[in-house]
């Protein structure tokens, strides 16, 4: 970037009030690092165009932290967030190299809440880890699974054994 350029953005700057010492170039820096997009606000944008504002899981409401956006079926060429650096500035690179594929691709993709993508994508222990016939036996286990019946069974049990 140019010196002009700089002095251009330091002047529409002062006409939003954010104005600060930018009479040196370490203050023109600071004023210039504050306005570099974040990770969370591209999140916060694909939430927005593409997901609904919300986990597809629980229909929570997007946060800038905590979500992330799940992969459905990769393609070779996708980058995957292994390969980029670990922290918050690994995260805005990988951020910035998915958007694209999102942007052209949005299908490919959903947003989760990181616990629920936990569960479902754990190294360990997620859902996706699990051979398929084994995932469908366990929703059938969940659905036939009744819990709020057994507590109250549990709780009459007690009131009657009270009374003796």
């Amino acid at each position: 970037m140019d010196i002009y350029a700089i002095f251009i953005e330091v002047i529409i700057l002062k006409e939003f009030g954010l104005e600060r010492q930018i009479t040196t170039m370490r203050g023109i820096m600071d004023i210039m690092s504050k306005l570099e997009i974040s990770a969370s606000d591209i999140m916060q944008d694909l939430a927005i165009r593409f997901f609904d504002n919300r986990c597809f899981v629980t229909h929570e409401k997007f946060q800038k932290r905590g979500f992330v956006i799940h992969h459905l079926k990769y393609i070779d060429e996708d980058r995957k967030r292994e390969t980029f650096p670990k922290g918050e500035k690994g995260r805005l690179e990988y951020l910035k190299a998915l958007k694209p594929m999102v942007e052209a691709q949005p299908f490919r993709f959903m947003l989760l809440k990181n616990s629920m993508h936990t569960k479902l994508d754990h190294f360990r222990n997620g859902l996706c880890r699990m051979k398929r016939e084994n995932v469908n036996r366990l929703v059938v286990a969940y659905l036939l699974t009744d819990k709020k019946k057994t507590i109250k069974k549990i709780k009459s049990y007690k009131k009657i054994r009270r009374r003796k």
